[in-house]
């Protein structure tokens, strides 16, 4: 396998959701999209947040989390 393959091999899709198959980043990159969501600023930096996501052949790669306005955040409230 190359280390292409690998670093996509850190991320897994489940239906119309992405999540990653370390179970600690994937609980990190939930809590962070959930605070997007929510519109929780005050532990939310406007700018975002990179969520490593561990792979196989070691260049973690991340997820980038940015804050939701107003509007997007009703539109999309059917997280689970």
């Amino acid at each position: 396998m190359n280390s292409t393959n690998q670093s996509r091999d850190a991320v897994r899709s489940e239906g119309d959701y992405l999540s990653a198959r370390d179970p600690k980043a994937a609980r990190d990159l939930r809590d962070a999209v959930v605070k997007a969501v929510a519109g929780s600023t005050i532990d939310f930096p406007k700018s975002g947040v990179a969520v490593p996501i561990p792979s196989a052949d070691g260049r973690d790669p991340a997820a980038w989390v940015l804050p939701l306005n107003a509007g997007l955040r009703g539109e999309r409230s059917g997280f689970p």
